[in-house]
């Protein structure tokens, strides 16, 4: 006898996710309702995901408004009550398709729940200096949630929400299964996307030191959840001095990266030179702002 589905509707988000998609697919099988949200992928991703017979919906973004998870929360017909949003190289551990199962059939006074993601790097688990329990909202209950807009304009990296928190109208939960995070494109794919994340990056870090704020941001405060303590000592991070060097010691040392070998090395690198990257453009930013440079 088959196993029968768990009433929950997945989101994942894809363009040009061949390398990635087939294992996200695979570890909802379970799930009795799997949207793929595309962007007009030009690689196998379609193919695949028909394979796994998921519904497929084409998302068109044209620079501004509501990027691709934020239009499916607003915009799918999802019969279940609750929503589980998923990146392409992200993967459901068995874990936390029980407790999802068990969420569905036995309910809750929640209405969003917080994942641990466990982020895989050049094949290792970065337990240390990916900072292991990373939480993130991923599990909300329909017509309960929506995605901030941080304003960063034009240096959006993409047509779907890379680092904008998910806001939660009710009581949030936590789950004890992990989300795991393994990216098996290359690391020319990587560092592509590390140029476009610092543009915004820049653009956000601009923002909060020189805007009030933006519309639908999380609350920072030091007494609040996860989320929104990240966000406070995010204020006080941009206004620090050297923060590549900073960045690199407190990931590498503090937070014992040296012990995960040389993907650990390489990740802890890269994050720092990033870090770099979004301090320089900050930089170029203040000129122009200036009229120093066009």
């Amino acid at each position: 006898m088959s196993e029968q589905p768990v009433p929950i509707s997945v989101v994942i988000a894809t363009k040009n996710e061949q390398a990635n998609i087939r294992y996200a697919l695979e570890s909802v099988r379970w799930a009795d309702q799997v949207f793929v949200v595309d962007s007009q992928s030009q690689d196998a991703t379609l193919h695949i995901a028909k394979e796994f017979g998921a519904d497929i919906v084409q998302f068109h973004y044209r620079g501004k408004g509501p990027k691709k998870w934020h239009w499916s929360l607003n915009n799918l017909p999802f019969p279940h009550q609750w929503i589980l949003i998923l990146a392409a190289d992200e993967r459901v551990s068995s874990e936390l398709k029980e407790e999802l199962a068990k969420l569905c059939k036995s309910g809750s006074d929640k209405d969003g729940f917080y994942a641990r993601r466990k982020l895989y790097f050049l094949g290792r688990w970065l337990k240390h200096s990916a900072w292991y329990p990373n939480w993130s909202v991923r599990v909300v209950r329909r017509g309960k949630a929506h995605y901030e807009d941080l304003g960063a304009g034009q240096a959006d990296p993409g047509d779907v929400e890379a680092h904008e928190k998910l806001i939660v109208d009710g009581k949030l939960g936590y789950l004890q299964g992990d989300i795991i995070h393994e990216d098996r494109k290359d690391l020319f794919a990587y560092l592509e996307r590390m140029n476009r994340y610092s543009s915004w990056n820049a653009q956000v870090y601009y923002n909060l030191t020189h805007l009030a704020g933006s519309k639908g941001e999380v609350n920072p405060r030091l007494s609040g959840d996860v989320v929104e303590r990240r966000r406070f000592f995010k204020r006080i991070w941009v206004k620090l001095p050297f923060r590549m060097m900073i960045r690199f010691l407190y990931d590498y040392i503090f937070k014992l990266g040296f012990l995960e070998g040389r993907p650990g090395f390489i990740w802890c690198a890269l994050k720092a030179v990033q870090e770099f990257h979004i301090s320089a453009k900050i930089y170029e930013m203040e000129l122009k702002r200036q009229g120093k440079v066009s």
